[in-house]
């Protein structure tokens, strides 16, 4: 009867080591490490601020009326490309081409009215006009990602490079009718800059998810930081080029892509 009690103790035991270190073994299985991925992507950037001018003259014959003039970068959408290669596990390089859409809309309000409804009506025509305008937004970076081999994968990056092709963000015309039924070019602000090559960042985090061995998902927030030329007073008259400058502006956006994974350190299967 001892012998009996104590073999089935043993037997219990038994089972229970080995339901502890299945469970052992379960928890020690991960998910595969993504080491080089490239991704594709679109976004959305939301608009904000570029330049305002007050006391813009324009003059009409012998007319003349002075209009405040004002210009935002408008909401477009970006296209990304971006390879991503991790020597370690968290630390990783990223190099990304962005088309980020830097298209404009100008505003205009009479300051002063000379009386004649000619004047008036360039204004009205300026007023709410789409400039389109995108540029090629070239960087590379550092990427620090967290929890490299769950399911879903957080991350940090900074990027610097150049932004290649910009529209003319100065130049300001609009087209009116005449009286054969044509149009005219009525020209405010002339720009002889053109499109440059000039300094561009961005700063961005988000969430990486393995939807597959070989496939990922990728969120992200971002600060697409562009240089582009912002008019600083006004021209004599109009026609003229006016003083303008570089700056910095801040285009946040949001996008999401999917990227194929091309060389992965396989995770644990037991």
């Amino acid at each position: 009867m001892r012998a009996r009690s104590l073999a089935l103790a043993f037997s219990l035991a038994g089972f229970g080591l080995a339901g502890g270190g299945a469970r052992v073994l379960h928890a020690q299985a991960t998910h595969d490490e993504a080491r080089l991925v490239f991704s594709l992507g679109v976004g959305y950037n939301f608009g904000q601020s570029l330049w305002s001018v007050t006391g813009q003259p324009y003059f009409l014959g012998n007319a003349a009326d002075t209009f405040n003039i004002s210009r935002r970068l408008r909401e477009a959408m970006n296209i990304y490309f971006t390879a991503t290669y991790f020597r370690s596990g968290m630390l990783g390089f990223n190099a990304e081409g962005a088309v980020v859409g830097i298209g404009t809309t100008t505003s205009c309000t009479d300051a002063a009215v000379s009386g004649s409804p000619n004047t008036t009506f360039v204004c009205n025509a300026l007023n709410g006009t789409d400039r389109g305008g995108a540029a090629v937004l070239a960087s590379v970076g550092p990427v620090l990602r967290f929890l490299p081999r769950a399911a879903i994968s957080p991350f940090l990056q900074a990027n610097a490079g150049v932004v290649i092709g910009a529209a003319s963000t100065v130049a300001t015309e609009v087209f009116v009718p005449d009286i054969n039924f044509g149009s005219d070019l009525i020209q405010i602000y002339s720009d002889s800059h053109g499109g440059r090559i000039a300094p561009g960042f961005s700063l961005g985090g988000g969430f990486v998810g393995q939807i597959s061995p070989g496939w990922a998902l990728r969120l992200e927030a971002r600060d697409n930081i562009v240089s582009v030329r912002e008019v600083l007073g006004p021209t004599v008259r109009d026609g003229e080029e006016p003083a303008s400058r570089r700056a910095f502006k801040h285009l946040p956006s949001i996008s999401i892509g999917i990227g194929v994974i091309l060389e992965r350190k396989r995770g644990r299967r037991y």
